[in-house]
């Protein structure tokens, strides 16, 4: 009995063996994926506010999601699913006096050093110093309503995903509508307009 439990042992162990270090083998070539820099010009949801802060500079933050389609018309090469432009927002340098000067017909400041994450992360690079230029608003009407409308007609991206040095842009529309905004600044300071639209880089 004790030489066929040697024996069942002995041919069981090189099994054992071969499992392990076959196990082993498979883990050592497992490698961190290799990040996708998106390439060519692109156009994005995008879902996020214009804040004024404590020093009266304005940030502009978002997110970019599907809604009614894909999140951006091209992915530039990669496989990119959402964006967020939400940990380091672009920011101004000049000030304005309230946010409710903008809602009255004033001029949003250029906004810069913004860098959107795409996700999933470690697959596609971010793309950083993102900046808005030639800010203007308007109103548009939809339906019955009266909506603000916020544009900037230029936009670059220093480096990383869909670098450029310009081209692109930002049409937003306010998420409430002009009387809402109004009676905002009638009971108090507006500190933030959410909004929804579109980015192009």
């Amino acid at each position: 009995m004790k030489k066929l439990l040697q024996a069942a042992i002995a041919s069981a162990l090189p099994i054992a063996l071969v499992v392990v270090m076959g196990s082993g083998v498979a883990w050592a070539k497992r490698a961190s994926p290799v990040a996708v820099t998106a390439t060519g010009s692109t156009v994005c949801n995008f879902f996020g506010r214009l804040v004024i802060n404590p020093d009266n500079t304005v940030s502009i933050s978002g997110n970019m999601f599907p809604h009614h389609g894909p999140t951006c018309s091209s992915q530039g090469g990669s496989r990119l699913w959402t964006g967020h432009m939400a940990a380091t927002p672009a920011l101004s340098t000049d000030t304005v006096t309230s946010l409710c000067s903008l809602v009255a017909g004033g001029t949003p400041p250029d906004v810069s050093g913004g860098a959107i994450r795409w996700s999933p992360a470690p697959r596609v690079t971010a793309s950083t110093g993102v900046s808005l230029t030639g800010g203007s608003v308007s109103q548009v009407t939809v339906g019955s309503d009266t909506f603000l409308r916020i544009t900037y007609s230029g936009e670059s991206v220093a480096s990383g995903s869909f670098a450029n040095a310009g081209g692109g842009g930002l049409t937003v529309t306010s998420i409430y509508d002009m009387a809402g905004l109004s009676a905002a600044c009638a009971g108090g300071p507006l500190t933030a307009i959410a909004f929804r639209g579109s980015i192009t880089l």
